[in-house]
């Protein structure tokens, strides 16, 4: 397994899927409109956004350790989740209602 653990190959995979989803949108966007310019501006501004997002992580590893034991942002966390997750079992049961 060398020096990363078998939970990792699930975060890195998700974190790929996510990525590829927006990318297969910005694609879609692009090629519907047929324009060049309009296309790599976007693909542009994609790679800026999540290069900085990349860099604030990797340079910040500490303030990241920090909040990831803080017991506040726990409690926040575990409420985010909860919204989340009545947001979703919403949206299931309309879409259920929906016949879709």
């Amino acid at each position: 397994m060398g020096g990363i653990g078998k939970g990792w190959y699930l975060v890195l995979g998700s974190f790929t899927i996510l990525l590829g989803l927006w990318l297969m949108g910005i694609i879609n966007i692009v090629a519907g409109k047929g324009n060049l310019v309009f296309g790599v501006s976007l693909l542009g501004a994609y790679a800026v956004g999540h290069s900085a997002l990349a860099l604030v992580a990797g340079t910040s590893v500490a303030f990241v350790d920090r909040l990831a034991k803080s017991e506040t942002t726990e409690r926040i966390g575990q409420t985010v989740r909860l919204a989340l997750g009545v947001l979703v079992a919403i949206a299931g049961i309309y879409l259920f209602y929906m016949g879709v």
